[in-house]
Parts: structure tokens; sequence; C-alpha cells
């Protein structure tokens, strides 16, 4: 069913549930009823705010709509908001324009994708190894606990439980209230972690690649990249000052051309020097604004951190040998420190 606000309705649409406003025990439209536009006059008299009309199955929705559901057994695409309050089958897809919100818990084999909202699971979602969830969202991404399970958002990321055998993949803060077991946790800016392994779990991934790091990265590339070609230009230009040394005052005996040929390349040749002075102080700039981003808090552990958990930030890894707690983590020197 269609939730819409009073001033979207039109005849025709058929009520799916009975409408109620404080104070009437009684309905004030019936679930069932086909609007006319005495309907839709009663209902605004009433001052209701929305309700809920009959969908077709294959009803796709517009941009600011809102559909609820209740249990699913077969495929959605809407292009407004999706909202889910009963059982979601495995293997279900849904697509939305906008955010989608599951009131329970997802199965295996569930694919998600929000193209501009978010995603709220407000159960917990658990695949399997050969079939896990997939959740992708423009914003943030919340839920409870998760296993199996591939999670990819422009935004934050937020669980209030354990993440086990799972990827995020976050532009955003991930903030995780219990612990990772095996797999990968990565983001642009920050997380926040309630633990990390155990003594029989496997191998943890936490990578922080601050979105400023990357473009500063780029533009080392690019600066290394121009000092390169520079360089080959100015040892071109360095036969025309090997041989203005041999000339010597000689110079003065030779074609006017040839004497701006020359002064072309010697100028050319000194603006060469200073391009490549004012490149050399933008890097170590950079490097200083580098330095400057990863000595932040990167990674934090609340809880207890075990070994097996490599730790990734900017270019630097370190890896976990020994049990350790309530730790964060930074860079220092090119070398990631834990305090």
């Amino acid at each position: 069913m269609l939730k819409l606000k009073v001033g979207e309705l039109s005849e025709g649409m058929i009520v799916a549930s009975d409408v109620y406003v404080s104070g009437i025990n009684i309905p004030v439209v019936r679930g069932g009823v086909v609007l006319s536009r005495t309907y839709i006059e009663k209902i605004k008299k009433h001052g209701v705010a929305f309700i809920h009309i009959e969908t077709s199955d294959n009803y796709k929705g517009n941009s600011g709509e809102s559909i609820t559901l209740g249990s699913i057994e077969k495929d959605v695409i809407f292009e407004g908001k999706v909202q889910v309050s009963g059982y979601v089958k495995s293997d279900i897809k849904i697509e939305a324009g906008e955010s989608i919100i599951i009131d329970g818990n997802i199965t295996e084999g569930c694919v998600f994708s929000s193209k501009r909202g978010a995603i709220a699971v407000k159960g917990s979602m658990h695949g399997n190894i050969d079939n896990p969830v997939n959740l992708t969202a423009r914003q943030n991404i919340t839920m409870g606990s998760a296993s199996f399970a591939i999670i990819k958002t422009d935004g934050d990321f937020s669980a209030t439980g354990d993440i086990i055998d799972t990827n995020v993949v976050a532009r955003g803060e991930v903030k995780i209230g219990g612990k990772i077991l095996r797999g990968q946790i990565q983001t642009q800016s920050r997380m926040v972690l309630g633990g990390c392994g155990s003594e029989e779990s496997g191998q943890i991934m936490l990578v922080v690649k601050p979105l400023e790091f990357q473009e500063l990265m780029q533009e080392l590339l690019k600066i290394d990249t121009t000092v390169s070609g520079l360089a080959k230009e100015k040892e071109g230009l360095q036969n025309i000052i090997d041989l203005l040394k041999k000339i010597g005052k000689a110079i003065d005996q030779l074609p006017q051309e040839k004497k701006l040929e020359f002064a072309k390349g010697v100028k050319r040749f000194k603006d060469i020097e200073g391009e490549v002075v004012a490149l050399d102080s933008r890097k170590a700039d950079i490097k200083g604004e580098i330095d400057r981003l990863l000595s932040v808090r990167r990674i934090i552990v609340n809880g207890d951190i075990f070994p097996g958990t490599i730790v990734s930030i900017g270019n630097s890894r370190l890896t976990i040998t020994a049990k350790s707690s309530r730790l964060s983590f930074c860079v220092k020197d090119n070398k990631i420190t834990a305090e």
C-alpha cells in the first residue's frame, strides 16, 4: 500500500485501511472505499494528514511518495521511500529511489539498494558464505547486527551489534557498538569499534583512507609527473647552455635569429629551475598536510583487539601481534602508533 498526503489524493484511488481521527471511534472512511470528491473533502475536513492507498503490483511510484509493505515475497522496485513492517523472504531484491526502512530482519541473498536515500534495518541481517546480504545506499546505513554481508554507503555506517564475516565500505564515519569478527571495514573518515576479533577468529582488516589523503596523494603524483617532464625538457636545453659556454663572446658574431633562439633556450632553462623549486615547495607542504591529516586518531577500539587484526591508515600498516584493550590508532613519522 502507498502512503500519500491528503493533498495528493485523487478520485478513483482505493483506500487500503480504515481512516481514524482522534476523538472518533468509527472510521471517517473505511478501507476498500473508492475515493470520490465527497470522500476526499470529508478526509480533508477532519484534518487527516496521510492515508494508505492500494497499489497495483507493478506500480513503480514517484519521487516523494512512500510505500508501506507487510511481508515481502517478491522483488520491489519503487522510486520513492520503501518501508517493510513484516517478514522479508530470502533472495529478495528492493530497489528504491529514496530511503529503505526494514522493521524486522533480513535473510540470505537479499539485495537492497537506495539510489538517493538511506537504509535502516531495525533488526539484524544474516546471509551465508555462498549467499551474502548486499546493501548499497547513497546516504547512511544503520542496523543491529550482521553476518555474511556486503555493505557499501556514501554516508556513515553504524551498527549496534556484532559485525561478522562482513565487508563494509563507507565514505563517512563507521560506528560499531559490538565486535568485529573476520571481514574488512573500510572508511574515508574514521571508525569507532566495540571490539576486534576473538581467540578463535580469523583475519580482520581495518582500513582508513581519508578522502583528503587520497586527493593529496593524487596531487603529489601529478607533481612528480610534472617534475619528471620538466627534468627531461631541462636536459634537452642543457645542450644550449653547454654550447654557449664554449662559444663565449663569439656569440656576438652569430646571426640575430640564432641569438634569439639561444636567448629563448636560456630563459626557458631558468624558468624550469624556478618551476621545479615552486613544485618542490608545494610537495613539502603537501607532505606536511598529510602528516597532520594522519596524526588524528582514525581508528578507536573501545574493547579488546586480538592478534590477526591488521590496521591500515593511509599507506601505513600495522599487524596486531598481542591481545590489547582500549586502543586508538594514528600515524606518526610514517608509522602507525597505538595509544
